[in-house]
Order: structure tokens, then C-alpha cells, then sequence
């Protein structure tokens, strides 16, 4: 696959998924400030001639009332919103990182002098929690021994995945002078204790929401360059 084909796949996915975690972190927040339960009803999706599935007044009518009721808690759907969209954006630049193309390409967003570090350091967080969320989307994620499995054969076991992005440094390829929020993860491994660590102690909600923007950011940055080199625009999703 040429790289304007690969580029064109992975954005499609993450630009899915990217509005889906802003439309459904929305329409949570807005839930705890307004009580939609009172105006709850039965809702018939119609899917063909003759064909319909029913959604259950009474069901939406009291997962809308809790959601009211305790707006400090994390609602099922903000839950749901973070690990698909966080899972979705991630995969789709793991994905297309299989392509030496693509990953030559991604490797430029890494500023100099430590690019190449840089860059392992992101694969290796990318990794990471991708694998966590395609395998254990659950109430609690709690992580198991096959999810650091990987990096005790590659001898990480005991050396933290660190990385980085500040998009303010005018040493960033990605260079955003007004925004202030850096993507910074810290993964120690060798604090994971399998069967009682929980995935968000981890990487926390900030952390997950953080690398899955500059996942995306990454994404749209490369276009504008392709679009740059390519006056035809053959790499514009």
C-alpha cells in the first residue's frame, strides 16, 4: 500500500472514533446537568420494512436518573465513550505503524535530537495500552500477567515506558503555541502486581484522553504535510 493509502485508512478510523469520544463525553455531562429521565420513552429503531428494535423506557428511564442523581461518579456511558474511542484511536495509528512507510513518516512528528527514542518510547506506550483495551474492557480493568508479558520477554520488565509531547515547544513539529497540556505518561512496569492493579492507576483518565488526541493530532499533521508535497491532494481523506 502506498503511504497516501495507509494514511487515508488510519485517519478514517481515528476521525470515527474522535467524534465519538466528543459526542459521547457530551451527551454524558450534559445528563448530569439536565434529568432527561423525565422525558424517557420507549424509542423504536426501525431497521427495515417490518423490522424494529425497542429501546425500554423503563431501562433508559433509570440508568438517566443515576446519572442525574451521583453527577461525581463516571457514568457507563462516559466509561464506554473513553476506552472505545481511546481503543479505536490508538489501534488505527497501531495499525498503520505495521507499514515502514507510515512509520518513517510518524517518526518525523519526534522532535530532534532524541527522535528515535522518542519514537520507541511512544510505540512502546501505544502498545501498551492498546493491548490493555482490546483485551479487557470490563466494570474494573484490572491488568493481568499477559498484559506485561510482552515486555518481561523484551527484558522491560523493570524499566518504566516514559513519554512525552510538548506541543508548545517551538522544537515540535506539532507546534501549538497556546496550548499549555503536555502528553505525559509514565508506565512502570514493575509496580504492576497482575490480578490487583488497576489499569487507570496506571494511565488515568487525563493520560488515556491525552494520547489519544495526539494520536489524532499526529494523524492530521501528516495529511497537511502529505497535501503539502502532494498539490493534487491525493492523501486528503
Amino acid at each position: 500500500m502506498k503511504l497516501q493509502d495507509i494514511l487515508k485508512d488510519a485517519w478514517e478510523v481515528a476521525s470515527l472514533h474522535y467524534q465519538f469520544l466528543h459526542l459521547g463525553y457530551f451527551y454524558s455531562l450534559l445528563s448530569k446537568k439536565i434529568n432527561f429521565s423525565r422525558i424517557a420513552f420507549n424509542i423504536n429503531i426501525e431497521t427495515g420494512p417490518g423490522q424494529g428494535f425497542l429501546l425500554n423506557r423503563a431501562l433508559i428511564q433509570k440508568v438517566l436518573e443515576e446519572i442525574y442523581s451521583r453527577p461525581q461518579d463516571m457514568t457507563t456511558v462516559e466509561y464506554l465513550t473513553l476506552l472505545n474511542s481511546v481503543r479505536g484511536i490508538v489501534g488505527a495509528v497501531r495499525e498503520a505503524l505495521d507499514h515502514k512507510e507510515f512509520k518513517e513518516a510518524f517518526k518525523k512528528i519526534f522532535p530532534e535530537p532524541n527522535q528515535e527514542q522518542t519514537y520507541l518510547n511512544f510505540e512502546g506506550a501505544l502498545r501498551f495500552i492498546r493491548n490493555v483495551l482490546t483485551h479487557n474492557i470490563r466494570d474494573q480493568i484490572i491488568l493481568q500477567e499477559n498484559d506485561i508479558r510482552a515486555w518481561k520477554k523484551k527484558g522491560m520488565g523493570s524499566k518504566p515506558i516514559e513519554f512525552q509531547y510538548d506541543y508548545s515547544s517551538p522544537n515540535s513539529p506539532i507546534h501549538l503555541a497556546d496550548y499549555k497540556a503536555k502528553v505525559d505518561i509514565r508506565i512502570e512496569l514493575d509496580k504492576i502486581m497482575p490480578g490487583k492493579t488497576r489499569y487507570f492507576d496506571i494511565v488515568n483518565v487525563f493520560q488515556n484522553l491525552m494520547f489519544a488526541e495526539f494520536c489524532y493530532n499526529a494523524l492530521c499533521y501528516l495529511i497537511k504535510e502529505c497535501e503539502t508535497h502532494d498539490p493534487a491532494g491525493r492523501c486528503n481523506p
